[in-house]
C-alpha cells in the first residue's frame, strides 16, 4: 500500500533526498529513544527529554513531509522503496522488534502528533520490559 503524496507534499528530487535523509537520522534515533526510555526510571531526565526532542522532531517532519508508510522486513526498514534503517546487531534490532511480532508494515499518518508519539514510546517500553512473554506489540498498539 502506497499512500499518495498530498499536491502540497509533492517534492524536489533534492527535498526528495533530504526527506530520506530526515528519515533515516530518525529511525536511527527511535531505536536510542526506545532503549533509554525503556531502561530509565519514568523521572530521570534523560528519558524525558529524549523523548521530547524526538517527538516534536518526528511530528515536525511529519508536518513538513506528510505520512511515511514503513514496510518492515526482518532485518530492514524501507519507506518509499528505499532502505531507512538496517539491524546490524542484536543489539540494534529495531527492524526485528516489529517484525518478530508479525508487524509488516507500519504508517505515521498526518494525523500523528506529538502526543501520540509518546503514547508509542509508552507502548514500546511496556512490551520491552514485560516479563510476560505472552504480550504480544501488534496487539498492545491496538489497544
Amino acid at each position: 500500500m502506497v499512500m499518495p503524496p498530498k499536491p502540497s507534499y509533492m517534492l524536489t528530487e533534492a527535498q526528495k533526498a533530504k526527506r530520506m535523509a530526515e528519515i533515516k537520522a530518525i529511525f536511527k534515533d527511535f531505536l536510542k529513544v526506545i532503549k533509554v526510555v525503556s531502561l530509565y526510571p519514568e523521572g530521570n531526565p534523560l528519558p524525558q527529554s529524549m523523548r521530547r526532542n524526538f517527538s516534536e522532531r518526528l511530528a515536525q517532519h511529519i508536518e513538513d513531509y506528510g505520512g511515511m508508510l514503513i514496510q518492515v522486513g526482518r532485518d530492514t526498514l524501507t519507506c518509499d522503496g528505499e532502505t531507512v534503517y538496517i539491524d546490524k546487531t542484536k543489539e540494534e534490532a529495531l527492524a526485528a522488534l516489529f517484525f518478530d511480532t508479525g508487524i509488516t508494515s507500519f504508517a505515521f499518518l498526518e494525523s500523528f502528533d506529538i502526543e501520540n508519539i509518546c503514547k508509542l514510546l509508552d507502548v514500546i517500553k511496556v512490551y520491552i520490559n514485560t516479563t510476560d512473554k505472552s504480550q504480544d506489540l501488534a496487539n498492545l498498539f491496538w489497544e
